[in-house]
Formats: C-alpha cells, structure tokens, sequence
C-alpha cells in the first residue's frame, strides 16, 4: 500500500514540475515574442534558441538585444533599436527633443544649493549665537 501512495505522489509532483516548467517556458516564449517584435528582431529564431539551451539562450538574447541598440532616450533612458526614431517606452520623436542647455540647469541647481544652504546653515548659526549670550 505505501509503494502504490508514494508512486501516486511521484506522479503527481513529477505532473506539477512539468506543469511549472512549461509555464515558465511559455511566460519567457511570450516575453521574448513582444520584445523582439520592439526591437526588430527574429522572434521565432531566438524562441527557438531559448528553448533548446535554455537560460543560456536567454542570455545571448539579451547580449544580442543589447548590441541592437546604440542610443538612449534623453527623457527616459531606454535604449533604442537601430532605425527606430522614437523611444519604444514614452514614445517621443527623438527628432523633438532638445537637451536643456547646461547653463540653465547649472542656475537651477545653485540656487537650490543656496537655499538648502541658507535654511541649514542660518538656524545653526542663530543657535550658535544665542548660545553665546
């Protein structure tokens, strides 16, 4: 009787493993699917890749999806495929963006230097002084 239930139980976990892994497998099929399509590469190629060596394949998918890009957007900071004139995450025309000129931000950032500064240093300096008294 013990044989027959730890067999039954073999079964049934082995049943549940197999389940998880083709889950898995289809999740990563899926994921490799759409991302492909973003970054114009062949889908069937690199799912077929992925299932036959598995989390190596997977790694030289992303190596490969990464020589794919050579630009960054300067609003979001995804990387962009080769051809593509727009970001694939917030979608802007790379043609619309201008960098901000870097006097402006040196200006925004002292003056926020400054009051961090002033509202720091001045309460300091009041209790300093008032314990001088």
């Amino acid at each position: 009787m013990f044989y027959v239930l730890s067999g039954i139980f073999s079964f049934f976990f082995a049943l549940f493993v197999g389940a998880v892994i083709i889950g898995l497998i289809a999740v990563v099929c899926i994921y490799i699917t759409r991302d492909a399509k973003k970054y114009r590469m062949n889908a069937r190629f690199w799912i077929a890749v992925v299932i036959l060596l598995q989390f190596i394949g997977l790694c030289l998918y992303w190596h490969a999806r990464k020589k794919q890009c050579s630009r960054r957007c300067p609003v979001c900071g995804a990387e962009i495929p080769q051809g593509k004139e727009s970001c694939i995450l917030c979608g802007i025309e790379l043609e619309s963006v201008r960098p901000i000129k870097n006097s402006v931000g040196r200006f925004i950032v002292s003056c926020c230097a400054f009051q961090q500064a002033f509202f720091i240093i001045m309460p300091l300096a009041f209790s300093v002084a008032g314990l001088m008294n």
